[in-house]
């Protein structure tokens, strides 16, 4: 169902943070293997230069076919380029950046739902399909939040995404050592 169909990622950290790393590889690694045309717009709390690490860069760019260091686009670029999905990436939470565009369907997947989601939840709930959490706390946040009456989103627990990646050893050793 999914080959040939375009996803944009919203949100996504490739700075170098490990933890990021191990949530945001195993989706792309599924997304890739499904055959889903992946494009990348990362997270923009980091200087331009700083958002794309190389050695990241080097993992990934297998599964993502565009990178886009500017964040989040609007609505007619995502329009133009015709995204049938757009996959809020594993992180702490989604925020206002997080936004509706057209009738792109929405997925938040490997998030946690804070006070914050819950507000750009209901402004945003309208194109939002599926919602998957990463801790029990978070899915009994969203099963209050979601009105199975009006609401057409699936609640999901994803679980911490983090432990289904295996770590490149010598890059475990050096957080060790820079975090001894």
């Amino acid at each position: 169902l999914a080959k040939g169909k375009k996803a944009a990622l919203f949100q996504v950290h490739f700075e170098g943070n490990l933890g990021d790393q191990m949530e945001t590889i195993p989706l792309l690694q599924r997304l890739y293997e499904w055959g889903l045309e992946v494009d990348c717009y990362l997270s923009m709390w980091r200087d331009p230069k700083e958002r794309l690490n190389a050695k990241v860069k080097e993992r990934v760019e297998k599964y993502v076919t565009n990178f886009y260091v500017d964040g989040i686009p609007q609505q007619h670029i995502v329009k133009q380029r015709g995204y049938d999905i757009i996959i809020i990436t594993p992180g702490p939470t989604v925020n206002e950046l997080t936004h509706c565009i057209g009738k792109v369907n929405m997925a938040w997947f490997g998030v946690s739902v804070t006070n914050w989601a819950i507000d750009t939840y209901s402004k945003h709930k309208a194109c939002l399909r599926l919602l998957a959490v990463r801790e029990e706390l978070s899915y009994d946040k969203s099963a209050r939040m979601i009105d199975p009456h009006y609401d057409d989103v699936r609640l999901l627990l994803s679980g911490d995404l983090s432990f289904s990646y295996r770590a490149i050893e010598s890059d475990v050793n050096v957080y060790k050592k820079k975090f001894q």
